[in-house]
C-alpha cells in the first residue's frame, strides 16, 4: 500500500512548494495587538485524550519535520525563532529536520518515513482525492497564500486581467493552484497560456518573455532584494482559501496524542514570538544560515509576511492552529471548479481535527512576551526594527 501512496503522489511532488524561501509586498492584515492575543482557545475545540507532558526523565522524543526544499531559508522564521529559545526542548521535543529528495513530504508522511510536514492546502486535498490516511493538527497559513506578479508597466492591474496573458510556472503541475484562482477571477483556465519556467520565471517576466508569473507570499520580497521589482495580485482578493497545514498519519495521531499536543504547543511559542518581534526572528535566521544573501530589510519585510500570514481574525478569536470550516468548503468547491477533487464524500473530518488548538495555545504567553521583549538585537538591525513594526 505504501508504494501505491508513492505512485500516487509522484505527479504532486513539485507542487508541494507551500513555503517558499522569501516574501511578498506587504499586506494589510487584522492582526490584533499582542496583548489581545487568546491564552487558550475556547470555542470549537476539544482537548487531546492524554495529558501534554514532556518525559519525566528529561529525555527528549524525536519528531521527524520534512520539508519540499530546503530548510535554509526565510520562510521557517517561526521555527527556527522557536529552535533558539529553546521552546521545542521545554516541550521534550528533539525536532529534526529532513528534506525531501525524490519524494514530497506528503509521500514521506503517509509512507512513515517522516512524522509531519507542512503542504499546501492544494496538495492536502489531492491527497485526499487519493484516499491518503493523513489529517491537519494544526493550520499554519490562515490566508490564501497564492497569487501573481507582473511588470510594474505592463498594465495588467488585477487577476482577471490575465485573460489571454502568459503566465510562468515552475513546473506543469503548478496549474493545480492557478487554475481555481484564474477561474475565481472570472477567467477560464484555457484562456492563458502557461509556460513552465522553473527556478528562472521571474526572470521571464522582468525580462518580458512572461506576461505574469505565479508566485506566493514570502517570495516576492526575495526577489525585490535580488533586483526584480514586480507588482504583486493577490490571489486571496478572488478566493480566501486556507494554506499550508501541519499533518500527520492517521495512526500516528490516535497513538501519539500526548506528542503531538507538545509540538503544536511549542510549534505555537515560535509563532507568537514571532508576531512578537519579528526582526528577531529575521536575525536569529539570518545568523542561522548565511547564505540566506538577502539584506536585512528585505529579510525583515519577508518575516512581516509570515506574521500577517499565520495570524488574524481566526487566531485572534480561537487561538493558533484553528481550522476554519467555512475557508475549508471553500476550498474543497474551489478544487472541484479546478478539477483536482472529484470525491463526493470528501467531509471536514477527514481533512482536519481541532482537537489540539487548546493544547496549542495553553503557555505561558508572560514569558514568551517577556523573551520577545528582551532578545537583544544587533545595533545594525535596530534601527529597521525601530520602523517596520509588526503589522496592525
Amino acid at each position: 500500500m505504501k508504494k501505491i501512496w508513492i505512485s500516487i503522489l509522484a505527479v504532486l511532488m513539485v507542487v508541494v512548494f507551500c513555503i517558499a524561501c522569501a516574501a511578498p509586498a506587504a499586506a494589510p492584515s487584522d492582526t490584533p495587538a499582542a496583548a489581545d492575543k487568546p491564552a487558550a482557545a475556547e470555542e470549537n475545540t476539544a482537548t487531546a485524550e492524554q495529558p501534554a507532558e514532556k518525559p519525566a526523565d528529561g529525555s527528549l522524543d524525536t519528531i521527524t519535520m520534512v520539508f519540499p526544499r530546503s530548510f535554509e531559508c526565510l520562510d521557517d522564521a517561526h521555527i527556527h525563532a522557536a529552535l533558539e529559545m529553546g521552546y521545542f526542548e521545554e516541550e521534550g521535543i528533539d525536532l529534526k529536520i529532513e528534506q525531501a529528495y525524490g519524494l514530497d513530504d506528503l509521500t514521506m508522511i503517509v509512507s512513515g518515513q517522516a512524522n509531519t510536514g507542512y503542504p499546501s492546502s492544494f496538495v492536502q486535498i489531492a491527497g485526499h482525492e487519493q484516499g491518503l490516511p493523513f489529517k491537519s493538527v494544526y493550520q499554519v497559513d490562515n490566508v490564501n497564500i497564492f497569487g501573481y506578479c507582473v511588470r510594474p508597466d505592463s498594465g495588467i492591474k488585477s487577476i482577471a486581467d490575465l485573460k489571454g496573458k502568459t503566465i510562468a510556472l515552475g513546473d506543469a503541475a503548478w496549474n493545480t493552484i492557478s487554475d481555481p484562482i484564474l477561474i475565481a477571477a472570472g477567467v477560464d483556465p484555457s484562456e492563458v497560456e502557461y509556460i513552465t519556467a522553473g527556478e528562472s520565471r521571474a526572470q521571464m517576466v522582468d525580462s518580458g518573455q512572461a506576461d505574469a508569473v505565479l508566485t506566493w507570499y514570502k517570495e516576492f520580497e526575495m526577489w525585490d532584494g535580488q533586483g526584480i521589482s514586480l507588482e504583486w495580485l493577490a490571489g486571496e482578493d478572488v478566493l480566501q482559501l486556507t494554506g499550508g497545514c501541519l499533518v500527520f498519519e492517521n495512526n500516528f495521531i490516535e497513538q501519539n496524542k500526548d506528542l503531538i499536543a507538545r509540538f503544536v504547543r511549542a510549534y505555537a511559542k515560535g509563532a507568537y514570538f514571532t508576531y512578537l518581534n519579528p526582526a528577531a526572528a529575521t536575525e536569529i535566521t539570518l545568523d542561522k544560515f548565511p547564505s540566506i544573501e538577502i539584506e536585512f530589510p528585505y529579510a525583515l519585510a519577508s518575516i512581516q509576511s509570515l506574521v500577517y500570514i499565520d495570524n488574524g481574525k481566526d487566531v485572534d478569536e480561537h487561538g493558533y492552529g484553528w481550522h476554519n470550516a467555512d475557508k475549508w468548503e471553500t476550498q474543497m468547491d474551489a478544487c472541484r471548479k479546478g478539477g483536482t477533487l472529484t470525491r463526493t464524500d470528501l467531509t471536514l473530518d477527514e481533512i482536519y481535527t481541532n482537537d489540539f488548538v487548546e493544547a496549542a495555545n495553553d503557555f505561558d504567553h508572560a514569558q514568551v512576551e517577556s523573551d520577545a521583549a528582551g532578545y537583544q538585537l544587533k545595533s545594525e538591525n535596530q534601527q529597521y526594527a525601530a520602523t517596520n513594526p509588526p503589522r496592525s
